[in-house]
């Protein structure tokens, strides 16, 4: 299982990205684009730790799937 959290600001990403590794969790934090250039970045954090797990820690702005 993964659990992908997509986020628009990269500050918000990155203290995500190091709450999980503070808890020992594994994590992934890839920047992609969503469109052409004109278009923002957004930030993929990924983890195999399910999101109940870590509901507390994930930003109300976020978009976040899970399989």
């Amino acid at each position: 299982m993964t659990t992908r959290i997509v986020l628009r600001d990269h500050g918000e990403a990155v203290r995500l990205a190091d709450a999980l590794r503070d808890r020992g969790d594994e994590v992934a934090l890839i920047t992609q684009r969503d469109g052409g250039e004109d278009q923002p970045a957004s930030y993929l954090v990924a983890t195999p730790v399910a999101r109940l797990q870590i509901a507390q820690l994930i930003p109300a702005a976020a978009e976040v799937t899970e399989d």
